[in-house]
């Protein structure tokens, strides 16, 4: 179903002027304690916003984590799971699950995605002999006795073992579908190793749905292991022997009754087989309109030798490559690819010295301008260690603003175009900053920074903290990555890990909502939140919430619906001024269109004084033609060159349509020496097809067949040189009429089909 959105409002006409107009709607804060790091428990990894201000967010939580008074299930072995929950536009939360919760081990919410008003979770999950499990809203207790499996299994789970799940979820928060993916190692038997398809299950990775339905993951193997996919419990690979011990990464692809399609090593060869390993991370990856694929990320090597070999070559097949500079040191990498799992191009960043990880973490594409706007972090240029730092396009590099401090991470967003051309890259105003994921909207990039005291300036404005103090605001660019304006948060939040961003989204209403973590005080306008040593938030900076209304209609092809033409069925949105002040009206429509009535007549050819009889589709109520006929069919005689629009009015029991039919009068008049010169006609007799061929090479425009009645039987614009082809299998035995109009004027000729 197509979606579109139609602004009424003045106000929202000017959104990308007024949106700094609007003030600070809610603020949320959530998370448990459990662990002797909460900072690792509590991670809000996915924000997605519908098209009626709701935000939804999907990551992992700690014991003791509350939503309305309830808590979420946990076990008191301090292990993380991982959630979801749903926000209304005012910041209420409508409905919350615990999706995965393992005792004894960690599960892991790894991305979301939303599509065709459908939520696609994807995580990791451990099942146990002893232990208990929390998944798709049931408890699983561990017993020995789940050796018998599958008898006594809940789930087409192996105990004792690891799985990555996949949930299709509706918006109220119903699970519609779900699949288990696992990897056996070695031996397909029971009793052995089952892993999900990333061994770190700590560190999230993205996967992606690209516009025929399919699916594309991420796998991760130990070492020089074999493996073999598994899905739903069947195996689904052959055996997968790692092309490169020190780098077994690989993407799959699954169509949309996950069968896999196939699975492609992402990491061909390394110029140093001595190198002790190869790490690789993906962080987000999107998909164009032509289903190709994007992902960002990064990689470093590990060399153990005593003297370290660099650079490090990386092949990724299709001539592309990534390099590693340093031990230990990530580069930042964009990779596109196409749907059958090529390569097409690279981005990286570059190490200078001792000190430079760079990482990709996450990435926009605007197809409809050409660009690609990629957030990571990089390490600055400083005079304090004037040699190590991250180098962009072989020559850029990031600025420390305040040159006596470190050589620190911080926040960078990158700009290059869907051919991997780099063009500009930019970091926050500050001694040391974080961005989270970001939107583009109305051609502004919107990001929250974390930056470290004592100082951030941003679009003019400048904001101060005690050294210690970290702070948090809203900022834009423009897509030059120019600052714009922003929005300073309030923050007495102190830790190392006191303060993050995770995510900014801007919904179909211009509002910003925010999401992150953090220790301490946060205010956000007239809302202040405590951390009570560590929680999530989420924050909304809008308006008041709109008046929804959902209504659902039939219409025929063409009704005219709030100043737009319907002409396909589908869902849509229509934004009003309500008479509230700073509230306003968003009608859902559901609409069902009607099928456009029309005669079935193409635009023809008449030639001049020629008598042509045309014949409109059947099984209408009535028919009215302009040239005077209330009947299905209308005799036609031209006696002057030129164009003529006939229109026929149609009507059923439920619409009235018009159709027009363009005629263009033309002389005919080559004598026959000229047309049996010009034209040939073939096979005889032209039972399934005929050919129509020029001999004097003219550029042939269109044509039209007609019976010996004089009524027309089917019409085409074409454009071809010299010859074509028209079938004839639909057509009765008998003579027909062809007329071919060239650039240089119309020729006749006729054939039989027995």
């Amino acid at each position: 179903m197509k979606v579109k959105q139609i602004l009424f409002s003045f106000l929202f006409l000017l959104l990308g002027t007024a949106i700094f107009a609007q003030s600070w709607q809610y603020a949320n804060s959530f998370g448990g304690q459990s662990g002797s790091n909460p900072s690792n428990n509590n991670q809000p990894y996915n924000l997605v916003t519908d098209d009626n201000g709701n935000a939804y967010i999907y990551g992992t939580y700690g014991a003791g984590t509350q939503f309305n008074d309830s808590t979420l299930t946990h076990f008191t072995d301090g292990s993380r799971g991982s959630f979801i929950a749903k926000f209304s536009c005012d910041g209420n939360v409508e409905w919350f699950k615990a999706i995965s919760n393992s005792e004894q081990r960690d599960d892991q919410g790894d991305y979301m995605i939303m599509k065709d008003d459908y939520l696609y979770l994807f995580g990791s999950c451990r099942i146990d002999n002893f232990y208990k499990t929390w998944f798709l809203d049931t408890l699983v207790i561990g017993s020995v006795l789940y050796l018998d499996y599958p008898d006594n299994c809940t789930y087409p789970w192996v105990p004792l073992n690891n799985y990555s799940y996949l949930i299709k979820m509706d918006l109220d928060g119903n699970i519609i579908d779900y699949h288990l993916f696992s990897l056996y190692d070695d031996f397909l038997t029971k009793t052995d190793g089952i892993y999900n398809f990333w061994q770190n299950a700590a560190h999230k990775n993205a996967f992606t749905i690209d516009n025929d339905n399919n699916y594309y993951f991420f796998i991760g193997t130990y070492g020089n292991h074999e493996n073999v996919i598994f899905c739903d419990n069947q195996q689904v690979s052959d055996t997968i022997t790692p092309l490169i011990p020190q780098a077994p990464y690989y993407i799959v692809k699954f169509d949309p009754d996950f069968n896999l399609i196939w699975q492609k090593s992402i990491i061909q060869d390394i110029s140093n087989h001595e190198l002790y390993s190869v790490s690789a991370f993906f962080e987000d990856m999107v998909v164009d309109s032509q289903n190709n694929l994007y992902f960002v990320g990064s990689v470093y090597t590990n060399d153990t030798s005593i003297t370290p070999e660099y650079p490090v070559n990386i092949n990724l097949g299709s001539g592309q490559q990534l390099t590693t500079y340093q031990d230990e040191n990530k580069i930042g990498f964009l990779l596109k690819m196409n749907s059958d799992g090529e390569p097409l191009w690279t981005l990286q960043s570059k190490s200078n010295g001792t000190v430079s990880n760079c990482t990709f973490e996450s990435i926009i594409i605007d197809e409809e301008t050409n660009n690609i706007y990629v957030e990571g972090r990089a390490v600055h240029r400083t005079d304090f260690f004037p040699d190590s730092y991250t180098v962009f396009n072989e020559t850029d590099t990031i600025s420390c603003y305040y040159p006596t401090s470190l050589g620190t991470v911080s926040g960078i967003i990158l700009n290059c175009n869907l051919e991997g051309e780099f063009d500009w890259v930019t970091t926050p105003t500050a001694s040391q900053s974080y961005l989270g994921s970001m939107s583009l909207f109305d051609n502004k990039l919107y990001g929250a920074v974390r930056w470290n005291s004592p100082t951030f300036e941003h679009g003019g404005e400048t904001y101060e903290y005690p050294y210690g103090t970290k702070g948090l605001t809203i900022c834009t660019w423009d897509t030059l990555g120019n600052q714009l304006e922003s929005i300073n948060i309030e923050s007495t939040c102190t830790g190392m890990a006191g303060l993050e961003s995770y995510n900014t989204r801007v919904n179909s209403f211009g509002e910003i909502i925010t999401t992150g973590t953090y220790d301490y005080g946060l205010t956000f306008g007239d809302h202040y939140i405590y951390g009570e040593g560590f929680k999530m938030f989420i924050a909304k900076y809008g308006n008041p919430c709109p008046i929804i209304i959902d209504e659902t209609n039939t219409f025929c092809y063409g009704d005219v619906y709030k100043g737009t033409v319907l002409t396909e069925s589908g869902n849509y949105q229509f934004i009003l001024e309500s008479s509230t002040p700073d509230v306003d009206s968003v009608v859902n429509l559901h609409a069902t269109v009607r099928s456009q009535l029309t005669t079935g007549i193409n635009d023809t050819t008449f030639c001049k004084n020629t008598t042509y009889l045309l014949e409109a589709n059947a099984g209408y109520n009535t028919y009215s033609w302009s040239t005077g006929s209330v009947t299905n069919t209308e005799e036609l005689t031209y006696s002057e060159i030129g164009t003529e629009n006939v229109y026929v009015t149609l009507t059923d029991d439920f619409c009235t349509g018009i159709d027009t039919i363009v005629i263009t009068i033309e002389v005919c008049g080559f004598s026959e020496q000229q047309v049996a010169n010009s034209l040939n006609l073939y096979p005889v007799p032209a039972n399934s097809h005929v050919t129509i061929q020029l001999s004097n090479n003219q550029k042939i425009e269109a044509y039209s067949v007609f019976n010996l009645q004089g009524k027309l039987i089917k019409s085409e614009n074409i454009s071809s040189e010299s010859s074509f082809t028209i079938t004839t299998n639909e057509l009765p035995a008998g003579q027909y009429l062809i007329y071919v109009k060239t650039n240089a004027g119309v020729y006749t000729g006729g054939f039989v089909k027995e």
